[in-house]
């Protein structure tokens, strides 16, 4: 009877043992999928997070209104009409002079209200930099300068547009108006020189184009937690929702570099990336070139081939904002976990109580 006894507790603590290990098994495979869930969800939130921001951005883009993509082909146009080439090349008697202003005035006026985006016509003559501005006021007025004595171009702008060969198109970064004097406004020139069969141009004209709604719109994207800029490959603010921050207000006081070193640098150069991360902020950003012959918008991570230059369309958005829902979803992962350990051990202990129990019971004098 004894040695029944003893077969039997032997066979039952090897029965105990491989219930045990089966235990401790299914516990760490229950383990080891709670943790890849975990990651698997973790995983899917940041794709489809960093989707959500692509898609922000790609609506953004869209929705900006768009600067005149051609620009760069009606200043050509405009330099090969027969009255600006009168006025820079055939002008020989003060009433001649007078007929070409007058033909010229109603050229451009009436070009000039073909789109609210061009804001100036200018047309120099190198000679006596003497040049004729057609521009379109606050009122949607356009006023025609006379002829004046001395151009508020710079040489240094000139000497940029007289250096390029027949029908190629200068365009400037967004800069300071130079043509006018009392102007606080970023606009872009296309700028074209003026042939006429000489192997020297004889006078360059230059469109100036307002790019202030373009830029308003940037403004108006920021929302809470959401900061969208227009910055320059340099890092200056072109359009900011603080316009106290913007480079015609505050020259490189404020810059985007300063603000967010972290990313700036990747940021800036032209990186294959839309969407960079640090510890506090997730950027997401586009490029924005301008080709040479004509004004193009269009996105880019590489291409700077036709350009000197590009912006970048950049949202900030708080981390902490961003990875809200990941931590929610690791909470909840580890709360599954702490409760399956708890269930197993409670099974565990009850299992490992009834055993000895039983076995206790058999081996008391009264079984």
């Amino acid at each position: 009877m004894k040695d029944k006894i003893e077969r039997w507790l032997k066979i039952e603590k090897i029965k105990f043992c491989l219930f045990f290990v089966l235990l401790i098994a299914l516990l760490m495979i229950l383990l080891s999928q709670a943790f890849t869930d975990m990651n698997q969800d973790q995983e899917n939130y940041i794709s489809i997070t960093n989707d959500a921001l692509d898609e922000r951005m790609s609506s953004l883009y869209n929705e900006l209104n768009s600067l005149p993509s051609g620009a760069g082909n009606d200043v050509l146009f405009l330099s090969n009409l027969v009255n600006v080439n009168d006025f820079i090349f055939n002008s020989s008697d003060e009433l001649k002079i007078r007929e070409e202003i007058n033909e010229l005035k109603q050229d451009f006026s009436e070009f000039l209200d073909q789109n609210i985006a061009y804001k100036r016509l200018t047309i120099i003559k190198l000679d006596d930099s003497s040049e004729i501005n057609a521009e379109r006021q606050l009122d949607g007025k356009i006023i025609i300068d006379s002829v004046l004595e001395q151009s508020l171009v710079s040489q240094e702008f000139l000497d940029k547009v007289v250096n390029l060969e027949k029908d190629k198109v200068y365009i400037s970064d967004l800069q300071k108006d130079i043509i006018s004097s009392d102007s606080n406004n970023l606009v872009l020139y296309y700028a074209t020189p003026i042939f006429n069969g000489q192997e020297k141009p004889g006078g360059i004209l230059i469109l100036t184009v307002d790019p202030s709604y373009f830029l308003d719109d940037v403004r108006n994207f920021s929302r809470p937690g959401e900061q969208v800029f227009l910055v320059s490959s340099s890092g200056s603010y072109l359009a900011n929702y603080d316009i106290n921050k913007e480079y015609i207000n505050s020259g490189d006081k404020f810059n985007f570099k300063k603000d967010f070193s972290e990313a700036a640098d990747e940021i800036l150069s032209l990186s294959n990336r839309r969407i960079v991360k640090t510890k506090d902020y997730v950027f997401a950003f586009r490029y924005i070139q301008p080709s040479l012959s004509k004004f193009d918008m269009y996105k880019s991570g590489t291409d700077t081939s036709q350009s000197r230059f590009y912006w970048v369309l950049v949202s900030v958005s708080d981390r902490q904002n961003v990875d809200t829902i990941l931590s929610v979803i690791k909470k909840q992962r580890l709360l599954f976990i702490l409760i399956t350990i708890i269930i197993a051990l409670f099974i565990g202990l009850i299992v490992i109580s009834m055993h000895w129990g039983l076995v206790n019971k058999i081996k008391s004098p009264g079984a």
